[in-house]
């Protein structure tokens, strides 16, 4: 038996020996295999024509193809890329016919991303004219290229992370030619060791602009060190720097800056008692041909306390000084206390009913040696009600009045005086139901100074929207806004340095401004019952004054109407858009677009 067994060993050995190379082979796992790639892509056609109002109309056809993969490089866990590259041929006929092939795409490789290390190389090539958006603006035609590296790493412990970034912009506006050029760095990390955590950032760029022939340089880098040794204290510390250099037809610009600083905070732990301190420093330089030259340095530091005996009291005091030096040098020290007192709810009918009041002194000395004292003391009511309705629909509404006085008084020579009242009225309604939602907002401020200066604001904004399920398809949405603000009267508190981009308080005495805009969207999924047949329309009108009444005069007026027709038979796919355009208040600010789109996926 056991000869008999040995007799087939051997001979089944023997046949295996002498078997050709080919059939052993066929049973070995090679090596290397090529991966599967995932294919996917489109190719169409597109006409569109457009009219402006000036008369001049143009056409623009074109074909596109567009073809993306995805797949792992070697093995799943060693890394991964993906492409994507779409062509389209265009035909223009304007003032003069053009035609041109336009190319764009992107690509993207992954080594090592399931690692500490991943690494990352990417480029990508925008174009409208190849890469067809669902807008219809014609003045706008650009080509963008963006290229680079990333980099990251987390060491084997944890606790620690740097991130580099290092690419390249290139863009161009197609229309007026003017080029923009930027290369860009980004370093970023963090450190934890027990209860210390380092944060630091670095960025870099360097930037060239056709228009005004501008070259611009500028850095910035800053670091925090932040120390909790337990729940009640916690110390911050920081510092940075940057500079910028710009050169250009304009002239030369130089600007730099450097800062550090430190706070903490602190909060006793069986007292309601909090305290904040921070002390920092902050130099900044400007230098330039086209203007003045300028230092600045700022010193500052200072110390509040908090105390919260109750959930109705509130008790601070604070202290610190200031030290600006450049072009004029002004030094502060001050010191103040405050009180301030909330109520606890108290039911009037069916409202809702809370004061406040509070008190605060306040001492200033400056570099003129000059002291000032401000007391200031204030009231406020509030009123508030709720209403819930039992609609068997979530329903809700609230009306909300607020009052304050508040009276600060100056001991200066003077001795001014300055009192303000700021009343506020705000409504919200939430309405929602099975098919549709309802929601409404209603806000009016007004605050008026008498005294020193006789400053009065006023503002107000209402704002709806409204959406409603027609069918199961089939929604329709509604949205209106409007704003009001006015400003009357001029701010006549001294600026600590001169400022050129102040308005003249004579230019503002008077400031008016108003807005309103509308939007109407209607959607329907499955068109006279067709599946994937989809229409959308839009119109959407904004105007510089209330109640969308001066569409005709409003400078910045603008009418908008766009619809929208797509029809997916399989993986055909038809794409009808129109689009009319209207500034009324500018002549010949118009247009009007007509686009066809047919493209097949696979």
């Amino acid at each position: 038996m056991k000869s008999g067994v040995l007799l087939v060993l051997i001979t089944g050995t023997s046949l295996a020996t002498l078997a050709p190379a080919d059939e052993r082979l066929e049973s070995e796992v090679p090596l290397f295999d090529l991966p599967p790639i995932d294919w996917s892509g489109r190719v169409g056609t597109t006409y569109r024509r457009t009219w402006r109002d000036s008369g001049e109309a143009f056409v623009q056809a074109g074909k596109f193809a567009e073809v993306e993969g995805r797949s792992y490089l070697w093995q799943p866990w060693f890394g991964n890329w993906s492409a994507r590259i779409a062509g389209s041929w265009t035909e223009r006929e304007d003032t003069v016919r053009s035609d041109n092939l336009v190319l764009s795409g992107e690509s993207e490789v992954n080594l090592f991303h399931l690692s500490r290390f991943p690494f990352t190389a990417f480029i990508d090539i925008r174009d409208i004219r190849a890469d067809f958006s669902d807008a219809l603006d014609t003045g706008h035609e650009e080509r963008f290229v963006r290229y680079g590296i990333r980099q990251s790493y987390t060491p084997p412990s944890g606790g620690a992370n740097v991130n580099i970034n290092l690419f390249r912009d290139e863009r161009e506006d197609l229309i007026t030619g003017e080029r923009e050029n930027g290369n860009r760095l980004i370093a970023s990390g963090f450190l934890q060791r027990g209860n210390h955590r380092f944060n630091s950032a670095l960025i870099a760029n360097k930037t060239d602009r056709s228009l005004n022939a501008e070259e611009q340089f500028d850095w910035q880098a800053d670091l925090s060190h932040t120390y909790t040794p337990n729940a009640q204290f916690t110390i911050t510390s920081s510092a940075g720097a940057g500079h910028s250099d710009a050169d250009g037809d304009a002239g030369k610009l130089r600007a730099s800056r450097a800062n550090v600083g430190t706070n903490f905070y602190w909060r006793a732990g069986d007292l309601p008692l909090n305290l904040r301190g921070d002390f920092a420093i902050a130099t900044s330089s400007n230098e330039g041909s086209l203007t003045a030259d300028r230092d600045r340095q700022e010193t500052r530091g200072s110390l509040s306390l908090l105390y919260l005996p109750s959930k109705q009291w509130r008790l601070s005091a604070d202290i610190g000084a200031r030290l600006l030096q450049g072009v004029a040098e002004n030094r502060t020290a001050f010191q103040g206390v405050a009180v301030d007192y909330s109520s606890t709810i108290i039911p009037v009918s069916e409202f809702s009913y809370t004061y406040g009041a509070g008190a605060a002194a306040r001492n200033e000395t400056r570099s003129d040696a000059e002291a000032i004292q401000i007391y200031r003391s204030d009231i406020n009511h509030n009123l508030t009600r709720a209403w819930l309705y039992d609609w068997r629909v979530p329903v809700s509404s609230a009306l909300n009045i607020r009052q304050s006085v508040a009276i600060e008084y100056g001991g200066t020579d003077r001795r001014e005086e300055l009192t303000t009242l700021v009343n506020t009225l705000s409504y919200g309604l939430n309405f929602t139901g099975v098919n549709h939602s309802t929601s409404l907002h209603a806000f009016a401020y007004d605050a008026r100074n008498f005294g020193r200066n006789d400053l009065s604001i006023q503002s107000a904004s209402l704002s709806g929207t409204h959406t409603q399920r027609m069918s199961r398809y089939a929604d329709f949405s509604l949205g209106y806004n409007i704003n009001f603000s006015r400003q009357q009267g001029s701010a006549t508190i001294p600026a600590e340095e001169p400022d050129p981009f102040r308005p003249d308080p004579d230019e503002a005495d008077s400031i008016q401004g108003e807005s309103s805009s509308l939007d109407v969207i209607y959607r329907h999924n499955r068109l006279f019952d067709v599946r994937n047949l989809r229409f959308q329309t839009r119109l959407r009108a904004t105007a510089d004054d209330l109640l969308l009444s001066g569409l005709s005069s409003s400078p910045n007026s603008e009418v908008l109407w766009e619809n929208r027709l797509d029809y997916q038979v399989g993986k055909l796919d038809m794409s009808l858009r129109t689009s009319w355009l209207e500034h009324p208040g500018a002549e010949d600010g118009g247009s009007k677009s007509v686009m066809l789109t047919l493209s097949r996926y696979f």
